[in-house]
């Protein structure tokens, strides 16, 4: 695991997070030290194999059980101990979200795209604490459904993000009684994956839009989802296209 931002991060996320961590500027050396490392630093940890993530991920529940007022900045500096859980199928920071999520504090950018890269964690654990704080943000009414949405889009859409996941932790999000919030998400990321036409369908895209008519079938406010009237009218029999005409109709069904 490298101990430092993904190359594949979009270089906007990239921003938001290095213009985060600039907030511990102005802070005292042992502020800095307990928040945790910095994600460009170089680390030395001493076990001589981990790379250093596992200085990192030590820092975690520290930083977030004694900083809760700048979650934030806490969240931007350990962000590749929740990344390694995607891109490695480690053992990661995301079992801890549900304690980021669970505040009165405001959560911001980066909370959002840790909690996307939880959802997105190789092990079921960490994709159920992923739901979790899901769950909980949504409940704080810290959950930004429309930034969490596009950050799902966004990393799926360069390859960092498995569909497959995606749909098993917004399912157990749905199950928990969540079914608003994740249509809310997922009107959002879905706008940003529909394919054109004549595109190749992305593997797993098929029951992402299941689960989108789903939640859109127990909502009676779940908003149109720009696109999908003109996916649902294309000809063919797919999968994919029979749950885009199952996701139009529950949308366009009176409340």
């Amino acid at each position: 695991m490298p101990n430092r931002l993904s190359p594949e991060m979009p270089a906007h996320l990239r921003e938001e997070i290095i213009g985060t961590t600039e907030g511990l500027d102005g802070s005292s050396e042992a502020f800095r030290n307990l928040s945790g490392p910095s994600p460009a630093a170089t680390l030395a940890c001493p076990c001589n194999w981990c790379d250093g993530t596992e200085a990192i991920r030590a820092s975690v529940p520290l930083g977030l059980t004694f900083l809760p007022p700048h979650l934030e900045i806490v969240t931007a500096r350990v962000l590749p101990v929740f990344t390694e859980g995607a891109e490695l199928d480690n053992a990661s920071a995301t079992v801890h979200l549900p304690r980021l999520a669970d505040t009165s504090f405001p959560l911001g950018s980066v909370a959002h795209l840790a909690l996307a890269q939880g959802m997105d964690a190789g092990r079921p654990q960490e994709r159920v604490a992923a739901t979790d704080a899901l769950l909980l943000m949504a409940a704080h009414g810290s959950l930004d459904p429309t930034r969490l949405g596009r950050d799902l889009a966004v990393l799926a859409g360069c390859g960092t993000l498995k569909l497959g996941r995606l749909t098993e932790s917004l399912s157990l999000a749905a199950q928990g009684g969540g079914h608003h919030t994740v249509a809310l998400v997922l009107t959002e990321t879905l706008h940003g994956l529909l394919p054109a036409p004549g595109a190749k369908v992305p593997a797993g895209l098929a029951a992402l839009l299941n689960l989108a008519a789903e939640c859109a079938e127990r909502t009676a406010s779940t908003p149109p989802m720009e696109g999908i009237a003109e996916l649902a009218a294309r000809k063919g029999s797919s999968l994919f296209l029979k749950a885009a005409r199952r996701l139009h109709a529950a949308c366009a069904a009176p409340a």
